[in-house]
């Protein structure tokens, strides 16, 4: 009998692990997007790159991130080298965080970009080649990780 109660609490258990498994995820209601004020610039001119991250949910969504970095720009060259950040790779704090949208909410990051491996904003500016590029946008939190198309900017 004991044995037989045992096996019942334990299959109640994977009955509701796979309840919270089969849950719509917060990647389904998420939609994250960029985009590029000119698709074709001369090098020290700025390009806005504007960043949006959208809830479809008629409900609100909280993203947790294992650090301070939420949703993070990158710039690849025309072979997909990480040209932006410099160095491949942005530093971030180790501090948690989150961040909420309320039902249907859109929140938009913008960054300033003069064909550099670096933002306007920081220093120094190391201007690239002209050429192709690429910028697209990643988010990875513990509930959704996300990543944009890549959007062309010819730098000339």
């Amino acid at each position: 009998m004991r044995h037989l109660l045992t096996m019942s609490l334990v299959l109640a258990a994977v009955g509701c692990h796979q309840e919270a498994v089969l849950a719509p995820n917060a990647a389904s209601r998420l939609g994250l997007s960029v985009a590029v004020s000119a698709p074709s610039v001369m090098a020290g001119q700025p390009d806005t790159i504007t960043i949006t991250l959208a809830n479809s949910a008629p409900d609100a969504v909280t993203l947790h991130f294992g650090s301070g970095c939420q949703i993070l720009p990158y710039i690849a060259d025309a072979h997909g080298t990480l040209v932006l950040p410099g160095g491949g790779g942005w530093m971030c704090t180790a501090a948690l965080s989150q961040r909420t949208l309320a039902p249907h909410q859109t929140q938009t990051l913008r960054f300033v970009w003069t064909g550099s491996t670096t933002f306007a904003s920081e220093m120094p500016l190391l201007p690239l080649p002209s050429g192709l590029y690429y910028v697209f946008a990643t988010l990875e939190a513990n509930e959704a990780r996300l990543t944009t198309t890549h959007v062309p900017v010819q730098l000339q």
